[in-house]
């Protein structure tokens, strides 16, 4: 506790004296007046707005919200679905991928063995989800050498599923070689606008490929059967009208675009991606809702049913009720002579009986022969005949 010395000096007191109770105080000087209002300009800030956050949602692999840069990629899964926007860069630094060997084996039986083992870019693949991805194939590092295209090797395919591929834009230095497979799911593919080579779609049913209006203009028909269809697309105004082309198996080293398109017993639709537009019907909901539909139609047929039935049933009983009442009342009020009179009792409708089955008829009995009855005689010794004696009393 800090205590001062009343007699000390100010200049060696720990703390400032306490005025008295009763000292007056220190007169402050007057507040000067505000200045006169006048209706200008507010030169106040409007608050600022408050910033509109978008709502979050979960974000998954094979359904990521924001476009990914890949290579060397690839998504497998057995049932769920892929969707998304992926950027392939084939110069992006990253470890290759080892376990896509078939697919390179169904490629190279079309364009032909190269003369070095084929990198898969971005691989897609599931057995039974639907893929529906949209890509392009960008360059952060040009390639060293001008005019050279560095090819990028992009492989999806669904065993039971619908696969949908929009390839918006091919860079300059770049190419795309493409590979599409199902074996029951449609295919609906979009080319990017500057795709130049040659496609190959194989299937089991030669009607079972159709082109969208821009694509079949650029495109003209090399060889077509039942099982296969070659095309050449070009933009238009392309040089490579005017180049030589190679056979089709011999071009596993071209740098430049090709397609290969296979399906066993699904569809393909081929388009060119910002200028073809597939117009496809609504969906109808999927098999549950079709049969929630059907269940719902049966259910309000049969209220209807149920609800006639009621109204048949309240009509007869107030029928009934009615000429109970009658009937009653008949009996229990005789006339005013003294003797009761008989009154016809009214008769009451019965409901409605359900038609009864016929009774089946029993096929005839065969007659029995008749029981011969039992005789107190003496029974043959040959052949075991009873003998009634006769009234002589002989045998």
């Amino acid at each position: 506790m800090i205590v001062n010395d009343a007699n000390a000096p100010p200049e060696e007191l720990k703390m400032p004296p306490v005025p008295a109770k009763d000292a007056p105080r220190a007169q402050q000087p007057p507040l000067e007046a505000p200045p006169p209002y006048s209706a200008g300009p507010s030169t106040l800030r409007p608050p600022p707005s408050p910033i509109a956050r978008q709502p979050s949602t979960p974000s998954s692999v094979f359904r990521p919200q924001l476009a990914q840069t890949v290579n060397h990629f690839e998504l497998f899964s057995n049932h769920d679905a892929m969707s998304g926007t992926f950027l392939i860069d084939p110069l992006l630094p990253s470890p290759p991928i080892g376990k896509c060997r078939r697919r390179t084996k169904k490629r190279d039986k079309v364009w032909g063995k190269g003369s070095r083992a084929v990198d898969i870019n971005a691989s897609f693949r599931t057995r039974h989800g639907a893929i529906t991805l949209d890509l392009e194939v960008v360059a952060q590092n040009p390639s060293a050498a001008p005019g050279e295209k560095v090819p990028a090797h992009i492989v999806a395919g669904s065993t039971h599923g619908r696969t949908s591929l929009d390839v918006h834009s091919v860079h300059p230095s770049r190419s795309i070689d493409l590979f599409v497979e199902t074996t029951h799911g449609k295919i609906v593919l979009m080319l990017p606008p500057t795709f130049d080579g040659p496609l190959v779609f194989r299937t089991r049913h030669s009607n079972s490929v159709s082109f969208l209006p821009e694509f079949a203009a650029r495109t003209r028909t090399i060889r077509a059967n039942d099982s296969e269809t070659v095309l050449l697309c070009s933009p238009p105004g392309a040089q490579s009208r005017e180049k030589p082309l190679k056979p089709i198996n011999q071009m596993a080293d071209d740098p430049g675009d090709r397609c290969y398109v296979r399906t066993k017993h699904g569809k393909i639709i081929v388009g060119i991606s910002g200028a073809d537009k597939l117009e496809e019907p609504a969906p109808a909901g999927g098999l549950f809702k079709a049969i929630g539909r059907l269940f719902e139609s049966q259910g309000r047929a049969f209220g209807q049913y149920v609800e006639s039935q009621a109204r048949t049933l309240e009509k007869v009983a107030t029928e009934r009720g009615a000429m109970i009442s009658q009937y009653v009342d008949a009996r229990m009020d005789p006339p005013q002579g003294g003797s009761m009179r008989t009154t016809t009792v009214p008769r009451i409708p019965q409901a409605p009986q359900p038609p009864q089955s016929p009774q089946p008829r029993l096929p005839p009995q065969a007659p029995q022969p008749p029981q011969m009855p039992h005789c107190g005689g003496i029974a043959s010794a040959r052949g075991g005949m009873c003998m009634q004696p006769d009234s002589y009393g002989k045998a």
